[in-house]
């Protein structure tokens, strides 16, 4: 009995793995798919201030809060796990939107783009754009994005693995291909198994809840892949003209848009001397370019008010009304000076860089 059940289950997960592979074999990645909706909702709600990032601006900071303590309309635009490819086309595809619907003459754009990041987050083109990450960058891509294939892909890549991900649609969504096979795993063959519908995934989200988590564990994870960053992306001088960062500072320059940059504080800095030799290296040469080229360099790696009894699982802090209300204060603390030189709805919006 226990062999034909044995032949039964791998016969489902064969039949399972063909439907999967005939269903994706076809398939291009999809383009643009989020924009829509990002632009009507810039539209409508017609910020002043556009913060763009990942889960470390969306768990700390809350929108609402800032333009009630602020008095300026602002903005979230952020993708979980998104990095600084995701970061440029936010910022070219929506906040600035010339290659898709330009404004209309009444209408104006956000005059402040603030973008958060950690260590070398900023110079790393090649950061968080395969596997499952691909979905996110293709769902804001136009049809066809240079800059994106270049510096992402063709400039990260060895010849084969570029040639593979950019033509082959099976290499290109392996990873979507796994998800929906474990998905039928779980939500069929299981199922069927154990006649508990959703009980695998119940079992995975009860294990895996933040409270489980062990975070220092997280963190020295977290740390390991940070030294392999480094190793990759440390040398700021050669990494700078590799990156998407000189293309935003360009993007933005053109439309009339000042850029500023936050650098937000890891639970690793918590820690006093805890920060890396060449990463504070790395962080003067960025802060001197951006200076450079005049772009606001907030940094909160030494931030005494963010204390390590305030950060969740792994580099992020804790995601409660109270924490964000904390952290966006000191946000608007922060950003106070670069606010004052940054124009009013109807004021003269004339370049200031």
């Amino acid at each position: 009995m226990r062999t034909l059940l044995g032949v039964f289950c791998l016969l489902a997960l064969i039949t399972e793995s063909a439907l999967v592979l005939w269903s994706s074999a076809g398939i291009s990645a999809p383009k643009g798919e989020r924009l829509p909706t990002d632009l009507e909702t810039l539209r409508t709600e017609r910020p002043e201030i556009v913060f763009v990032s990942n889960s470390i601006l969306l768990d700390s900071t809350d929108d609402k809060i800032f333009t009630e303590l602020t008095g300026r309309k602002t903005l979230i635009i952020g993708h979980r796990g998104s990095a600084c490819a995701w970061w440029y086309l936010a910022l070219k595809n929506v906040v600035l939107s010339s290659h898709t619907r330009p404004f209309a003459p009444t209408e104006r754009r956000p005059a402040l783009v603030v973008f958060f990041f950690r260590d070398y987050d900023l110079t790393d083109p090649g950061f968080r754009v395969t596997g499952l990450y691909k979905t996110g960058i293709d769902e804001m891509s136009l049809p066809k994005e240079p800059v994106l294939d270049t510096l992402a892909y063709r400039g990260t890549m060895n010849p084969v693995t570029y040639l593979l991900t950019r033509y082959c649609p099976l290499y290109q969504h392996r990873q979507r291909m796994s998800q929906q096979l474990g998905s039928r795993v779980r939500n069929k063959v299981v199922c069927l198994l154990s006649d508990l519908p959703g009980y695998t995934d119940q079992a995975i989200d009860r294990v895996f809840l933040e409270e489980n988590l062990d975070a220092e564990l997280l963190t020295i994870r977290q740390l390991a892949a940070a030294s392999r960053q480094t190793a990759v992306a440390g040398d700021f001088p050669r990494q700078l003209h590799r990156s998407f960062l000189p293309h935003m500072i360009d993007l933005a320059e053109a439309q009339g848009v000042r850029l500023a940059v936050v650098r937000m504080k890891r639970r690793r800095d918590t820690i006093p001397n805890c920060e890396p030799p060449a990463l504070r290296e790395y962080i003067q040469d960025l802060a001197a370019y951006l200076a450079e080229n005049q772009v606001p360099f907030i940094d909160f790696t030494h931030e005494p008010r963010l204390t390590l009894d305030q950060y969740g699982a792994g580099d992020h802090l804790m995601a409660t009304p109270a924490i964000q209300r904390h952290f966006t204060s000191l946000l608007a603390e922060r950003l106070a000076p670069v606010l004052a030189a940054v124009p009013k709805p109807g004021a003269d919006r004339a370049c200031t860089r």
